[in-house]
């Protein structure tokens, strides 16, 4: 309390030597960091049932935080504050008897989570909302909604106190809390007369809609209609995420995950805000091993330690099946092949690293017979060049063979971060890079048409070997888990591809370089570019992109896989075709 009490009077005293006017900087600093300004136990969040017209309410306890200026609300969900209670009170395992099984599919999750089953979850588990939380002074609108009536209920609670809460934010996405047992006036006025007057004079004034209406337990529309537009635009939401975007975050440590992530038994129960973590900082490499697996999706958040481990020697029992009719099958052409194409690059995978170098890891050998396992199970896709660059460091961060060999095929399979250079994916997806630069850089799309380079020649290779040759492998991998985090969008890398362009093409532009001039310009840029201010660039990009209303339906699928996360609806901008409007496949 005393070190609080000491940071609140320095900061006041800066603002007096910043010379801030005397209004300000008494309304600038009313609370202390850290303190609760409005708590609310059992507060609702509602989820749809396994029958479609039931609805399941989810109980939390929702509050709301000063820090430096913002105001932090969050939701807890009431399970999750039992787990906890009862782990502080009597630490216990889970049972290893009740453990994660292998799902029968190869299919995920609109998340982008793994799609296993569990034994001791219900069919409606996937549906259990996670903690929510948001900055109060970045939000787009906040619209409390009374119920109707008078009079007193049987619980005691005052009708006009109930309602729900709707919070939108940047992104168009919704969040909906119900008070079911009073507490919303004390919000709203909260809201009116505090944090309004106390915002910065930098940001915009956050306006909060009150009103009185027929109580409903379904949801306003997800995607904005002419009643959203009738309200005041409330909060800065492309300078918020600007600002955050920029600012990014510290790396996740190991010691980081465990505190703030997962619980006594190490199950994951905001795997959101671990995404977001990762988004804006990316993974200190000691905590790679333990991360990259949810960030990929091979376990399920909620597995506990010890059904990680019954599912990971589940995982090397089915690999070692594989290797086992692999040995077995007479060779014919397609095997000979893969043979010597997997020889060929293994042996100048990442030479350079201590796993290849040190003869006791044998780590050359099980790279080769992982890659030569994944073609003989995954005749369909085979074998390409860029399978080795992107297996390699997946073997020396994990350092398991099985967990390795999945989280490749997962990746492979996905088509959204790897394509071959010859997959109909690739294709896909410079046509969605074309689209973003004519959408975010029109400048730089008509020198490219002017020139005759519509197909981006040289991100070629950044897409067909994921930056790979571009940075050193330490800042690979940091821009490989920030587009495994499936934050805001499942398709980062192409935002990572307009950094670079939005970074260095201004040269081209200006010299008017021809195609081939231009495409040995950026790769000469390999190895002198830094991962670090590209990453700020892309996900300032991204805000961007984010905050736009209207987007082409080329781009309308960025945002389809990684799902709403913490919210309840996705990012819904308007979708238009500007080449066929009235014929388009996506609108129909």
């Amino acid at each position: 309390m005393a070190s609080a009490l000491y940071s609140s009077l320095k900061q006041r005293a800066g603002n007096l030597l910043r010379k801030w006017p005397l209004e300000q900087q008494l309304r600038q600093s009313p609370y202390i960091d850290g303190e609760i300004v409005y708590s609310k136990n059992n507060v609702c969040v509602h989820s749809e049932g396994q029958v479609a017209t039931e609805t399941v309410h989810h109980q939390g306890y929702l509050c709301i935080e000063y820090s430096k200026g913002d105001f932090l609300l969050k939701w807890t969900p009431n399970r999750r504050l039992k787990k906890q209670a009862s782990a502080d009170a009597k630490p216990e395992a889970k049972s290893d008897a009740q453990s994660p099984t292998l799902s029968t599919g190869s299919s995920s999750s609109s998340d982008g989570t793994s799609s296993w089953a569990t034994a001791s979850s219900g069919a409606d588990e996937h549906r259990r909302p996670s903690v929510f939380h948001c900055n109060l002074m970045a939000v787009r609108r906040v619209l409390l909604s009374a119920e109707a009536g008078s009079g007193d209920r049987s619980d005691g609670s005052i009708v006009e106190d109930c309602g729900h809460a709707v919070i939108q934010s940047s992104e168009w996405q919704l969040k909906l809390l119900h008070f079911h047992r009073g507490g919303l006036r004390r919000l709203a006025q909260l809201l009116d007369s505090r944090l309004d007057a106390f915002r910065p004079a930098r940001r915009r004034p956050c306006y909060v809609a009150y009103s009185t209406a027929p109580a409903s337990t379904s949801p306003p529309p997800a995607a904005p209609t002419p009643a959203f537009d009738a309200l005041a635009d409330f909060g800065p939401a492309l300078a918020g995420a600007e600002a955050e975007a920029e600012a990014g975050g510290p790396a996740l440590t190991l010691t980081m995950f465990q505190r703030d992530f997962a619980d006594a038994d190490g199950c994951v129960e905001d795997l959101t805000g671990l995404r977001r973590a990762v988004f804006l900082g990316g993974v200190e490499p000691a905590a790679r091993q333990r991360v990259w697996p949810l960030l990929i999706g091979l376990y399920p958040a909620g597995a506990s330690d010890g059904q990680r481990r019954l599912l990971r020697g589940q995982l090397e029992s089915r690999l070692a099946g594989i290797r086992e009719r692999r040995l077995a099958a007479a060779p014919d052409e397609f095997a000979r092949r893969v043979e010597a194409a997997v020889d060929r690059d293994v042996s100048r995978a990442d030479r350079d690293q201590a796993f290849y170098s040190d003869g006791d890891s044998g780590g050359e050998q099980r790279l080769r017979e992982l890659l030569l396992d994944f073609a003989f199970d995954n005749r369909d896709l085979g074998y390409v060049q860029a399978m080795t660059e992107l297996l390699s460091p997946l073997l020396m961060v994990l350092n398991s063979d099985a967990e390795a060999y999945y989280c490749f095929e997962r990746l492979v399979r996905a088509g959204h971060f790897f394509s071959a250079p010859t997959d109909a994916g690739m294709d896909s997806q410079l046509n969605q890079l074309r689209h973003l630069l004519l959408l975010m850089r029109p400048g730089y799309y008509e020198y490219c048409r002017s020139i005759g380079d519509p197909d981006l020649l040289y991100c070629h290779r950044w897409m067909i070997l994921c930056f790979k040759r571009e940075f050193p492998l330490e800042e690979t991998l940091r821009l490989w888990e920030c587009c495994w985090a499936h934050c805001v969008t499942d398709y980062f890398h192409l935002f990572l591809c307009l950094a670079v362009i939005d970074a260095y093409g201004d040269y081209c532009a200006e010299k008017r370089l021809p195609a081939d001039e231009a495409l040995m310009y950026f790769s000469q840029l390999a190895g002198r570019m830094e991962a670090a201010p590209l990453l700020r660039r892309a996900r300032r990009l991204l805000a961007r992109f984010r905050a736009l209303p209207a987007l082409p339906c080329a781009l309308a699928g960025l945002c389809h896989r990684c799902g709403p996360g913490m919210w309840d609806s996705g990012h819904l901008p308007i979708v238009r075709c500007p080449d066929r409007p009235h014929s388009c496949s996506y609108l129909r």
